[in-house]
């Protein structure tokens, strides 16, 4: 399953859906363009913080992934890469049932 969110991940990229960074992600979330923000295993405690404050005060899910910042990158073409949210609702139910799939029906 691991394989298939990375490719799902790199199929709303290429679809232009993606938010990837601290301030995109903030942006999308705070104009309700994204409900839900992504988070790498590795991401540094600090913006894990500010994220959660920010995804609590506007009703968004916060995501934390089983992918390093480096799997993110290289699945989406980009340098490393902590955060990113997907602006297209569908992609995003997708992304989320590839990693219940992997953790046997638990997105977290």
């Amino acid at each position: 399953m691991r394989e298939r969110f990375l490719s799902n991940l790199g199929l709303a990229r290429r679809a232009g859906n993606v938010a990837f960074g601290f301030d995109a992600c903030a942006r999308a979330v705070q104009a309700g363009e994204a409900s839900c923000v992504f988070c790498s295993a590795d991401a540094a405690e600090n913006t894990r913080k500010r994220m959660e404050r920010i995804c609590a005060g506007q009703g968004a899910e916060m995501l934390y992934i089983p992918f390093s910042l480096q799997e993110i990158g290289r699945a989406t073409g980009r340098k490393d890469t902590a955060l990113f949210v997907v602006t297209d609702q569908g992609l995003m139910e997708l992304l989320k049932r590839s990693l219940e799939d992997r953790n046997g029906g638990n997105a977290e």
